[in-house]
């Protein structure tokens, strides 16, 4: 199935696609940012000899996401 795509849809598509790759560098940008704060949080933790993994916490977070 080739079917020629008309100029102006194609055009649409190339800006729509430019789009969701902006969307996808900001989602990246912002789970880099994640990481490197729960890297933080986990460093912190260990020198003051806490548990770095808390289940209330993990399911805290957990059902934030699910509520967004």
């Amino acid at each position: 199935m080739n079917e020629r795509v008309q100029p102006e849809t194609a055009a649409e598509l190339g800006r729509l696609r430019e789009s969701v790759a902006d969307v996808d560098r900001s989602l990246l940008e912002l789970l880099r940012r994640r990481m490197s704060l729960s890297a933080e949080i986990g460093r912190l933790k260990n020198n003051a000899g806490h548990p770095i993994v808390v289940p209330e916490v993990n399911d805290r977070v957990l059902t934030r996401a699910r509520q967004h």
